[in-house]
This record gives structure tokens, C-alpha cells and sequence, in this order.
């Protein structure tokens, strides 16, 4: 049986043409996982405190952003034993307060780019 999840578009469900929610399965799927996982702020979602990032904490830090938002991204996701973390870009965007990751993941033996921005 194949796992079906919701897309989401700009924090909102995907609709259609017809104005139906749009279906995502397998590597849509997964991305959209760690991508939800990797966003939202650790302890602030209430049915599960341990959900989510704590990649928040690079706004404290100067330096060795990559290898400080490796190990966040990796305990975020390490009950996701199928995606591996490759390497991560930062862009440290400090006129607009906004950091841009950019994971390079390993799924499947195959490669994916992925941003997120905390």
C-alpha cells in the first residue's frame, strides 16, 4: 500500500483545477516531510513537543553555520533513516534576518536539492 500525503503550497493545500486538494506520494512526498520537519520550530507544535527543528538557533551563531545546521538538520531528521544529509549551503541573509539552507539530500541512492529558510 503506497503512503498519500497532501501537497502543500505556501503553507496552504495544493488545489487543482477543480479546486481538489492535490495527492503527493513517494520522493514528493518524502521532500515535503523533511522540508514540514526542517521548518517548523522545535516544541512549537503542541500535540508534539519533540516535532520539528531546532535550526531556529543558527540566528545566535557568526560561524560554522554549515556544520552547526548539519547536526541541527540531522537530529531533526534522524528518525528518517532513509535520507541522508550530503551537505548543507547557508546564505546568511543579515539585511532581511533571513537564513536560506540549501540540503543536499541522498534518497534512495539518488540526489535532491532542497531550501529551506529559518
Amino acid at each position: 500500500m503506497q503512503n498519500l500525503d497532501t501537497a502543500l503550497y505556501n503553507g496552504d493545500f495544493l488545489l487543482d483545477n477543480r479546486n481538489r486538494m492535490v495527492e503527493i506520494s513517494g520522493i514528493d512526498e518524502i521532500l515535503q516531510k523533511v522540508f514540514i520537519i526542517l521548518s517548523v520550530k522545535k516544541g512549537s507544535f503542541c500535540y508534539d513537543r519533540n516535532f520539528g527543528s531546532e535550526l531556529y538557533k543558527l540566528r545566535n551563531y557568526e560561524d560554522h553555520l554549515e556544520e552547526r545546521a548539519k547536526m541541527l538538520a540531522e537530529e531533526a531528521l534522524y528518525d528518517l533513516d532513509y535520507v541522508k544529509i550530503n551537505n548543507i549551503e547557508v546564505e546568511n541573509d543579515l539585511e532581511n534576518d533571513e537564513i536560506t539552507l540549501t540540503l543536499h539530500l541522498i534518497i534512495d541512492g539518488e540526489n535532491y536539492a532542497l531550501e529551506v529558510k529559518v
